[in-house]
């Protein structure tokens, strides 16, 4: 099982708040914003065009990078050809305007919802089965 480890710092809400509003409005001195990860769900115009709805392609690789995330060679080179149709698929039944806070999004987000099995396939926690392209 999944297990979401929320550090002790965000557990009270101003706190939280304080801290979220920090990371997406500070400034260097040069005027860009102070945490690379503040803007990564924007670059490339963001993911909700509708020319790269539904799939990944590399300003995602490169926004992933803003997180501090690390994409091994393979994993980047199965993301951006989706061979099995199966990213395409899960992206396609998350709503793009679905919020984790808001409890409309519960079923997307409980075990074997598609959120759930994104997570799973992409953390490799579980195997599924290749399936052919829809």
């Amino acid at each position: 099982m999944i297990e979401l480890k929320i550090p002790e710092i965000y557990w009270g809400v101003e706190k939280a708040v304080s801290l979220l509003g920090e990371h997406f409005t500070r400034r260097r001195s040069c005027g860009d914003l102070f945490y690379s990860g503040a803007s990564f769900e924007r670059l490339g115009g963001g993911g909700d065009a509708e020319h790269v709805e539904d799939r990944f392609d590399s300003n995602d690789l490169v926004a992933i990078t803003t997180l501090s995330v690390f994409l091994e060679p393979h994993g980047a080179i199965n993301l951006l050809t989706d061979s099995d149709g199966h990213w395409a698929r899960l992206l396609s039944l998350i709503s793009r305007d679905a919020r984790l806070e808001d409890p409309r999004s519960d079923a997307l987000i409980a075990e074997g919802g598609p959120a759930w099995e994104f997570w799973e396939r992409l953390a490799g926690t579980k195997q599924y089965p290749r399936q052919a392209r829809r």
